[in-house]
């Protein structure tokens, strides 16, 4: 979808009339895959042109920029799941821009630590302790 980058885990949401990717991108030789998560945006999934995100990287912090599934709705608020087994969290996503974003811990009670989160309906899918 975007060329010339090193991206892992990327999670795909479509969000006010936008599509947004979340990638960890691994941005220097040697350097983990896992620790900066990336955002980029587009008008359209297929789109040639996907905008980096101007904070990139969003999130640069080992324990909590690897994705762990899609990212869901839940009582009108959106969450993007993380894996980090020191902290056991995931993270409720309380803004998105084309120029801001803003996330907030959340813990899940029934896990100790997480792999994967998600959700879509009625039904939740874990994979985790």
């Amino acid at each position: 979808m975007i060329s010339d980058i090193y991206a892992v885990d990327s999670t795909l949401l479509n969000y006010n009339n936008r599509w947004w990717l979340f990638a960890n991108v691994k941005t220097e030789s040697g350097a983990s895959s896992w620790d900066e998560l990336h955002l980029f945006f587009a008008d359209d999934l297929l789109s040639t042109a996907w905008t980096p995100h101007p904070l990139n990287p969003i999130v640069s912090d080992v324990s909590n920029a690897r994705p762990a599934g899609p990212i869901f709705a839940h009582d009108g608020a959106l969450y993007r799941p993380a894996q980090d087994c020191s902290l056991r969290y995931g993270f409720r996503i309380d803004l998105l821009t084309e120029t801001s974003y803003a996330e907030k811990i959340f813990q899940h009670n029934d896990l100790l630590a997480m792999h994967t989160l998600s959700r879509t309906g009625e039904w939740e899918f874990i994979d985790g302790v």
